[in-house]
């Protein structure tokens, strides 16, 4: 079985705001990915925030972030 691959979001006030749940669900629904849900990542004013392969991800939009996932998943 793949392992799988960590995806941390942040759901701290300015990333839920901003729509970092509808990221949450996003991860949680895509195969072969295991949601982790954070607190402040210090990039508050460049919310909605994740960590995904070890980098930060600002200003994340659910298009971006399907592209993202897409991506990844394929680069096993």
């Amino acid at each position: 079985m793949p392992k799988k691959k960590f995806v941390f979001v942040c759901t701290d006030d300015d990333c839920k705001k901003a729509g970092s749940k509808a990221l949450c669900k996003m991860v949680k629904d895509k195969k072969g990915f295991r949601l982790i849900k954070t607190q402040c990542m210090d990039a508050c004013k460049k919310a909605p925030n994740i960590i995904m392969n070890e980098a930060l991800y600002s200003k994340v939009a659910k298009d971006n972030l399907a592209e993202m996932l897409n991506h990844s998943a394929s680069a096993d």
